[in-house]
This record gives structure tokens, C-alpha cells and sequence, in this order.
């Protein structure tokens, strides 16, 4: 009986880690996947430089110009992306509603609780000096 119970004891803990890692694991990659859909991801032209810096060897000179290029054209995309936003927004809006018809009302109920968590996330990083849509 005694092996019965630690035997059932590691089945339940190795399933415990189980579920414990695909839980972390589907977080982890919602939130990448939701990163890689909004652009909620900050610039970094420090990162971006650094690595630059490392490969290609850059000098003091050729670091502080390519800097330059760096962050004009991160300014650049920034001003492009303030550019599309309606167009964007129209097309997420026309896709949610397409969704929907496919729905239960429960599932679309839920669709728009998605969409507002993703919404209000996307406002607070915009808010924070991260770049928002």
C-alpha cells in the first residue's frame, strides 16, 4: 500500500509540473503573440547600437553616425505607424466583427473581453513612454 501511495504521490506531482510548465509556457506565448500584433514592444536603439557596435566593430565615429540613422529612423517608422492607426484600428474592428458571426454569444462576449484587456494594455504602454496603438 505504502508504494501504491508514493508512486501515485510522483504521478500527481509529475503531472502538477505539467500543467504548471504548458500553463506558463501558453502565458508566455500570448503575450508575444499579442506583442507581435500590436507593436507593443518599446524601442530600443540602445540594443539596437550595442549590437551594432559589437559585429560590425564600429569605431567612436561610425558608432555616433550610424546612431543618428538609428534613431531617425526608428522616428521615422514611429510617425508612420501614427500615420496608418485608423486604417489599422478600421481593419481590427472589421475583423472582430467577422469574428463574431462565427461566435456564440458567450464566445463573443469573451471576444470583447479580450479586445478591451488588449485595448487598455495597449493604452497604459502608450501612456508609459512605450510607443502605443
Amino acid at each position: 500500500m505504502k508504494d501504491l501511495r508514493l508512486w501515485l504521490g510522483l504521478v500527481v506531482l509529475f503531472v502538477s509540473g505539467v500543467c504548471v510548465g504548458a500553463f506558463g509556457t501558453w502565458i508566455v506565448a500570448e503575450k508575444r503573440i499579442m506583442e507581435s500584433v500590436t507593436h507593443d514592444q518599446p524601442p530600443f536603439h540602445q540594443a539596437i547600437m550595442r549590437r551594432l557596435t559589437r559585429e560590425l566593430s564600429l569605431d567612436d565615429t561610425q558608432r555616433q553616425r550610424i546612431e543618428k540613422i538609428v534613431i531617425q529612423t526608428q522616428e521615422e517608422l514611429r510617425v508612420l505607424r501614427e500615420s496608418t492607426r485608423p486604417e489599422r484600428r478600421r481593419i481590427m474592428e472589421r475583423s472582430l466583427e467577422a469574428m463574431k458571426v462565427e461566435l456564440s454569444p458567450e464566445q463573443q462576449k469573451r471576444l470583447e473581453e479580450i479586445h478591451r484587456k488588449m485595448e487598455e494594455r495597449r493604452g497604459r504602454k502608450g501612456r508609459g513612454g512605450h510607443r502605443g496603438e
